[in-house]
Parts: C-alpha cells; structure tokens; sequence
C-alpha cells in the first residue's frame, strides 16, 4: 500500500466567503438562487383571495357549509402574517379536538416547505410551537372552556385563529382569548380569525351575535367583541378543486338525508331549523299563534284551571318562568286554523338573560344580580300582563326542577322555600328521563295544525323561538339534546311531562307531589 503523501489530505486554509455565500447576513433571507421566489401553493379560490385581501382593520369569520377550504384559508393567514411581521408574529391557533389540530399542524408545515423564505422553520411537538425561520412564533393548542385561557394569559398575541368556532358552546373562551391580542409593534393590527359552520354546538351564538348582523363581505361593528368584523361565506359549491357531485353525495349519505342538517352541512344554511334536534316536527308556520293578552278568558270554556306555569331555575345560568294553556274544546285562529282540544299553548315567558348595549340577548348567560325575590316579582308581572293571578292557578300546576328543593346550606332553606314564603309555591315535575320528556314534546310540535293535540307558542315566547330550533342532537345520547341555553326547553318539558301525568290532576296534599 503506497504510503499517502502529507499534502494529500492537508486541511486547505481558510477562504474569504464568497459574495452569495449564506453564512453572510446580509444574504439569510435571500432564496437560494436556483430557487424560484414563487411557490408551490396552488391557486388560490376567489373567495380565498377575497378572505385574505380583508384589511387588517377587520376580524374576519370565515362562515359556511363544509367543503369551502375555511380551514385551509386559515392556516394560509397565519402563515402569509408570519412572513409579514417576522419575529413580531405572536399568534395562537386553537381547535376544540386533537385530530383537527393535527391536520391544521400538517397544513402549515406543508406550507413552509414550499415557501422558501420559511425554509428552516421547525414544529416544537413537546410545546405545540412553531418556530419560524424569521423568528415568528405560532402557539398550538385546545380550547373547550375558559380554563384555556391560562395557557395564554401573560402572552401578547398578534392573532388568535379559531378553527370550527362553532364547536364552542359560548363565547366566553373566546371572549376571554381576545384580551390577549396586543402588540408592542405599532405596525401590527391584532386580530381574530375565526371558521364556523352552522348546525353545531356553539352556532346558536354565532348566529345571534354575528351571522345575523352581517352582510357578507360588508364590514361592521359587532357588540358582542366590540370590534369591526367581516363575514366571509362559501359552501363546497366554491371549491373547484373538488369533485363537488361526488361530495355533496358524501355529505348527504352522512346526514342520513335529513334534509335540515343538509341545508346545515351543503349550503350552510344559518336559518332556524338546520341540523336540529326538533328540525323534523317544529314548524313557525304551524306552531307560531298570537298573542292575545288578557282577552285569552273571553275563549270558549277558559278556565283558570287549565292554566299552567313551568320555571327552570338559575343564577349564572338564565331562569325560565314559561305560562301556559291547555285548551279544552277547538280554537279557531284568524287564519282558518284549528287549535284541537287538549292542545298547549304557550303564552308568555320572563326569561333572565345578559342583554348587550344594542340589545341583544345572550340566551346562555344568566343575570347574576336575579335573586329569588326578584324572581317572585317577575312571575307576578308575568301574570299581570296576560290577567292572570298567580293564587288562580292550581298549585299542582306551577311545575319546577325538583332540584330546587336541595338544601343550598344558607339559613334561608332551599330555592322553592325562598320562593315560597314570597308567595310563589312549586309542585317537584316529574322524575321522568330527558329522553321521554324530548320524545313528548317532539311529538306535539309534530301534532300542530292537525286534529291532535298539540304544541302552540305566541310572539311572545323569544327565547323559544331563539334556541329551540338550534337544539341538537347529543353524539353521546341519541335520544337527548346539547344545548348551551336550553332553559326554556327544560322549562317547558317539565311542564309537558306534568299535563301527561295524572297525578298533577288532584289536590296539593292528596297526590303525593311535593310542594314548597
């Protein structure tokens, strides 16, 4: 073996970089040369285009049926805001369940690798982080309820983006969220991004709060986030780079052809009905009747003892006081329908909710300031305004939770005493399931227009106007609902579950119903 030469293998000395060379400074942001600066993003959609071409004055809400590319406008957001601010990017993105989170983690790292000026950019999986090759940073992480909110309180962030938004029950998390949106860069606007669909559990919020206030595409100022908001909406019809025939087939076998929760899922439909739990029998052009007031004693065989009161106790969750008649002969309404005997209408409501500055009615959250006096006097005015007495109606028939019987541990004794010696007696409901309760309210709302009796409510009743046709299905119990506000629901259904049982026909002492 020829011994090697001692220049062969000799280290050559240190050379002077050359111009283009990357270690240089001034050359870290500069694409490699063989490298083209356009990427290998596909075309964008023209709603895309339009979503990400909205001012940084204005949160966005991108809102619609599955299938648009929501999400996937999203993650480009983030991802064009990182290469806009560098390391003044400060942004969150959040989701309620793991396996969307990961899809959108997979998105942006397909992203960055085909942008040259993110090459380098590394996913921290201990910390759910992205660290951007410019110095950006991009938190991951679960929002469900408010306790999320700790992962970030102290943050100051740039963005806060929130996939499928309508998975949140109530806004409070999200309200939360945005009291840590600011930047101590004055070049920076912080700003929410959002993605809803209809049909979920949070979209009775959404609905109310933004989609309804909206003109798509039409900048303006919503009072629940006090700040300007755009809506964005697309449906899978948008989205050219599907087979669309095949899909919506897809979406259609998976709702089971339930056409409520296909307006919901194919044309994301925001309206009263879609996808909801009572979508198949609650009907407003069967089921909505006037109000008339105190005139309702001059109809045929009234009675006082066909008056019924249902209530749903809360304090931070709303209180449902809900009256009601159960008619004992035919009604004949100004339109040519028929109200059959032994049918239920419902009157009036008081219903304690949170009320923004123009109004509007935050159905999920309670008036905390309600207390069980306060209470008392509502139901009194309740009365009065539709002539009625509250000592009129039987006592059997002023039905509530007996969960109202629990001992609060105060001195004043539980909630149906307090209610009580103010003069507002309550007979325990029925300890019938959910389900049965669900099943015979459905079965009414069916039963509107027709010879059976049936469901009925006046203008009056708002909050169930409000929530339940957004009531839906529960994935857990097939037979139940989820529903952030269903106060009134629970209201009513106690009181529906009483008129079908016997019991509530007798005499307070002789039935064995407990009364406080």
């Amino acid at each position: 073996m020829t011994e090697a030469t001692g220049t062969r293998y000799r280290r050559k000395p240190n050379q002077p970089p050359k111009a283009d060379d990357k270690r240089l400074k001034a050359n870290k942001n500069k694409p490699p040369a063989n490298v083209k600066v356009e990427t290998g993003l596909p075309e964008l959609l023209d709603h895309q285009r339009m979503a990400i071409s909205v001012p940084d004055d204005h949160w966005l809400l991108m809102a619609g049926g599955r299938g648009g590319g929501k999400s996937w406008t999203l993650a480009l957001l983030l991802v064009r805001d990182a290469l806009r601010f560098g390391k003044s990017f400060r942004g969150a993105l959040l989701r309620t369940d793991l396996a969307g989170l990961k899809k959108l983690q997979q998105l942006i790292e397909e992203f960055c690798n085909q942008i040259p000026q993110l090459a380098g950019t590394r996913y921290l999986v201990g910390q759910k982080t992205f660290e951007f090759a410019n110095g950006g940073r991009l938190f991951l992480h679960y929002l469900k309820d408010e306790n999320a909110f700790a992962r970030f309180q102290g943050e100051d962030l740039t963005h806060c983006a929130i996939d499928e938004g309508a998975m949140i029950s109530e806004p409070g998390p999200i309200l939360r969220l945005c009291s840590s949106l600011r930047s101590p860069d004055p070049n920076i606007k912080p700003r929410l991004l959002m993605t809803a669909n209809p049909g979920n559990l949070g979209s009775l919020w959404i609905f109310e709060n933004v989609i309804s206030r909206a003109t798509p595409w039409q900048p303006f100022h919503n009072e629940l986030f006090n700040h300007s908001f755009v809506v964005c909406h697309s449906t899978v019809h948008d989205n050219s780079f599907l087979d669309v025939e095949s899909y919506v087939a897809t979406l259609k076998a998976s709702a089971n052809n339930d056409p409520a929760k296909i307006l919901a899922e194919v044309w994301g439909d925001w309206s009263a009905t879609p996808a909801s739990f009572f979508g198949h029998a609650l009907s407003e052009q069967r089921s909505k009747v006037p109000w008339i007031g105190d005139q309702i004693r001059h109809l045929k065989d009234f009675s006082t003892k066909d008056l019924w009161i249902g209530l749903d106790f809360g304090v931070r969750a709303p209180s449902s006081v809900v009256l009601a008649y159960r008619t004992r002969s035919p009604i004949n309404l100004p339109d040519g329908r028929v109200i059959a005997p032994r049918s239920v209408i419902l009157l009036d409501e008081y219903y304690s909710c949170l009320r923004e500055k123009d109004g509007t009615r935050r159905w999920e959250l309670g008036d905390a300031t309600l207390t069980v006096q306060s209470l008392a006097h509502h139901i009194e005015h309740l009365l009065e305004r539709n002539g009625m007495v509250l000592n009129a109606i039987p006592q059997l028939h002023r039905i509530a939770d007996a969960q109202i019987g629990a001992a609060t541990g105060g001195m004043d004794g539980s909630i149906g005493h307090q209610l009580g010696r103010y003069g507002c007696k309550f007979a325990a409901g029925p300890k019938g399931s959910r389900a049965t309760g669900w099943a015979l309210m459905s079965s009414m709302m069916a039963n509107a227009g027709t010879e059976l009796a049936g469901l009925y409510a006046t203008e009056r009743m708002e909050s169930f106007w409000a929530t339940a046709p957004l009531a839906q299905h529960d994935t857990s119990k097939q037979d139940d609902l989820q529903l952030n506000a269903d106060h009134t629901l629970d209201a009513v259904r106690y009181l529906l579950m009483a008129t079908a049982d016997q019991r509530y026909s007798g005499q307070a002492g002789q039935s064995g119903i407990r009364v406080w």
